[in-house]
């Protein structure tokens, strides 16, 4: 919803959340970049992509694409050490981190800083931006490397600065590490079946037992809700920061395999085995532990990756964007393994039937009063059903109400007093489509001034998805003085005819 305010007082209704969403639409299209991708990640307005080749790729808006080489050589195996990569959300440099111990700071522009970080070879390569500005990362050498075999964790300061924390969890396999709502770092340790949150303040490590023991996942991200959420065996686990557990199961029973979540604030799933593409509505969740969970058909192949793309991206070539306007059309850029290696899909799906209404309230001055006017305009992109606008007004006694007619006049318009309530015929309101209805206001004084406010509120069943107008109402405050006023003589059909002197 969108909040115009003129000179009156204006309140839009906060929408129920959308629980269903249709998933039937995707559809896939190749982009064939130039390089078979590994992680991506978005940061700055771009999409940052570690190749498999070890470069950093940079797509930026409207599909230009460029490489940087970067310094970490390859293993014995043949394979680069270049693993794993991170936003740096207070330098707006790109973190790479290595399998040899080395990690990169990469600026937008290309600057590639490499710092031997490590002594000797790194097994967990995972990278996170802490809150303290940092970047944090696994330290827990390859078994037999060296004689410190216990497992750390690392803070890399912007100037290359490196200081290790132990863990106390030995060489356990651990996921994904990211910075929580409350301001720690948190992890799965998928050996110990636990969620652990390590604290920057005293470096102390809380184990959390997951509800269920579940092999695989590991994956997570940080909700727009505060939680941190992981993939955990055939399940989505929310962890609140307080430690509280729950796990969402996949109904088809499937793994989810790589999560993000949406400008919808809903979590957006992969699953690797199925090739399907799931949303849990973070909204629908019950005091019970239950949520909505959609899933679409199988139409991937072996995904692994999932990822919003960043604002201002185009249509065409795989490459659009999450739309910044209400009711975003969201499209994910999906990574595939081989035997398609080097080629991207791109899945766009709106995430529901959702109605962007806009609902105002305007007072005009007349020859006898005022007259306010209740109006909803539906910007789209789909019908609203059921939409209802009622207004209030508030005024001086002794002023007297009645009904205007309805714009367009097949809606529907009844008053009460001072309450107007206005609906659409068939109340749908199709995209683009717009009414209104009028409340007539007169003094028997014609010099008495009144004082008039007016509280429009729109509902419909269908949503508006913006999380923040499903959740608060915003307001504004006002009144208006209006008097009868003694309107100038009207001129207009005045015809003067020249009077000729002397006959």
């Amino acid at each position: 919803m969108n909040t115009r305010i003129g000179r009156v007082l204006i309140v839009l209704a906060a929408l129920a959340v959308p629980l269903r969403a249709d998933l039937s639409g995707i559809t896939t299209t190749p982009a064939n970049l130039p390089s078979v991708p590994n992680e991506m990640i978005v940061g700055g307005g771009y999409l940052w992509i570690l190749t498999q080749a070890g470069n950093l790729g940079r797509m930026s808006p409207g599909g230009a694409y460029v490489e940087y080489p970067l310094q970490f050589g390859t293993g014995q195996n043949g394979i680069p050490n270049a693993a794993a990569l991170a936003y740096g959300s207070t330098d707006g440099n790109v973190w790479v981190s290595g399998f040899n111990g080395h990690v990169a700071r990469i600026t937008p522009t290309g600057t590639v800083t490499d710092f031997a970080a490590l002594n000797g070879a790194n097994e967990e390569v995972s990278i996170a931006s802490g809150p303290d500005g940092a970047m944090w990362f696994y330290d827990i050498p390859f078994f037999g490397a060296t004689t410190d075999n216990s497992s750390k964790l690392a803070r890399i300061d912007i100037y290359g600065q490196v200081t290790t924390y132990p863990l106390g969890l030995g060489r356990d396999f651990f996921g994904s590490l990211l910075t929580g709502g409350d301001g720690n770092l948190w992890f799965m340790d998928t050996a110990k079946n636990a969620v652990e949150k390590f604290s920057i303040i005293d470096h102390t490590v809380t184990s959390y037992t997951l509800p269920a023991n579940q092999t695989g996942g590991g994956n997570g991200v940080l909700g727009l809700d505060g939680n941190v959420w992981f993939t955990h065996g055939n399940a989505l686990a929310r962890v609140q920061p307080d430690g509280t557990i729950t796990e969402f199961k996949i109904p088809s029973g499937n793994q989810p395999s790589d999560l993000v979540v949406a400008g919808d604030g809903n979590i957006w799933f992969t699953e690797y085995e199925a090739g399907k593409i799931g949303q849990l509505v973070v909204s629908s969740i019950t005091s019970g532990g239950n949520a909505t969970i959609n899933e679409s058909g199988a139409i991937l192949s072996n995904d692994e990756t999932i990822q919003v793309l960043p604002p201002g991206f185009l249509s065409g070539s795989a490459k659009t964007a999450l739309d910044t306007k209400p009711c975003p059309v969201i499209t994910f850029i999906v990574k595939i393994t081989p035997p398609t290696a080097g080629t991207y899909v791109s899945t766009t799906n709106t995430p529901s039937t959702c109605a962007d209404l806009n609902v105002g309230a305007r007072i005009y001055q007349t020859a006898d009063g005022a007259q306010v006017i209740a109006s909803v305009a539906n910007l789209g992109p789909n019908k609203a059903d059921n939409v209802v606008v009622t207004m209030t007004v508030t005024t001086t006694p002794g002023v007297t109400p009645s009904p205007g007619k309805p714009s367009p006049d097949t809606a529907t318009l009844t008053t009460a007093g001072f309450t107007l309530t206005l609906k659409p015929a068939g109340g749908s309101l199709e995209p683009g489509g717009s009414m209104a209805g009028s409340l007539r206001l007169a003094t028997a004084d014609n010099n008495a001034p009144i004082a008039v406010s007016a509280t429009s509120v729109g509902t419909s069943d269908t949503p508006d998805p913006n999380p923040k107008n499903n959740v608060e109402t915003d307001a504004y405050a006002g009144a208006l003085q209006f008097g009868r006023v003694t309107l100038p003589p009207d001129l207009s059909n005045v015809v003067v005819t020249p009077v000729v002197r002397g006959k």
